[in-house]
């Protein structure tokens, strides 16, 4: 070996000690800062509970959807309107939940997680506004069968006057089942609608939006009774008088 080869040899390891050896330290990824690290696990766990939070509503909306269906006391427009109305929210709570799991920021989360309530209002407001519409329906139905028996009562009881019976009493009951029927009728009417036009944003703004209904129909569920009561008895009654 000649000293020009020997210069070349002793450059060159002198230059590669130059170059300063990664370390085991210098080669490790950076650490995610743990306020990083909790922002995504509060993330996580929101997409989870939300999640959870609309299957477990989604659940409850395809009963009523089911039972909607099975249905045959409703009005065949209330029944497409409710229908609509709960096909509505099954669509919207399912982009809701694919808008969640993609969510990547925890005021996002929040919000997305917020509106599974506010936006969709379920439990206080989409289900008990089906159940009433139906109780609705079928006391509208209640109403036209005793108003086809008061005229039939009132033919019998018409009858029996003109064969010089006493029917003071029968035609006082008579009166008083009408009367009841009328009553009632006058707290359903037009209330099946005012319930399909309730929204969500209507029950954010006042949260006793369905008492008012509620009343009524417990109101037309008594005069109901009563008006059933008073045929029962001009029914006994007819019978007995000879």
């Amino acid at each position: 070996m000649n000293i020009r080869t020997l210069i070349r040899h002793a450059t060159a390891a002198a230059l590669f000690a130059a170059i300063p050896l990664a370390t085991a330290s210098s080669m490790t990824a950076t650490p995610v800062p743990a306020v990083a690290t909790a922002q995504t696990q509060r993330i996580v766990n929101l997409q989870t509970k939300g999640s959870a939070e609309i299957d477990r509503r989604v659940a409850n909306l395809n009963a009523a959807l089911a039972k909607l269906s099975a249905g045959t006391k409703l009005s065949a427009a209330n029944k497409a309107a409710l229908a609509k109305q709960i096909q509505d929210e099954l669509t919207g709570l399912a982009g809701l939940k694919a808008k969640l799991a993609a969510d990547t920021t925890l005021a996002t989360a929040r919000a997305d997680v917020a509106s599974i309530v506010t936006d969709y209002r379920v439990y206080v407001l989409m289900l008990p506004k089906a159940r009433l519409v139906a109780t609705d329906d079928r006391f509208g139905v209640a109403e036209d069968r005793l108003n086809t028996l008061a005229t039939k009562l009132q033919a019998a009881i018409t009858a029996r006057k003109a064969k010089g019976k006493d029917v003071t009493a029968l035609q006082t009951s008579l009166d008083d089942m009408k009367a009841k029927i009328a009553s009632a009728q006058s707290k359903t009417t037009g209330l099946a609608d005012k319930l399909l036009a309730l929204s969500p944003s209507d029950y954010n703004a006042n949260h006793a939006s369905l008492i008012a209904y509620r009343d009524a129909l417990k109101g037309s569920q008594a005069g109901l009774k009563t008006a059933r009561d008073d045929a029962q008895s001009i029914i006994t009654a007819l019978k007995n008088l000879k």
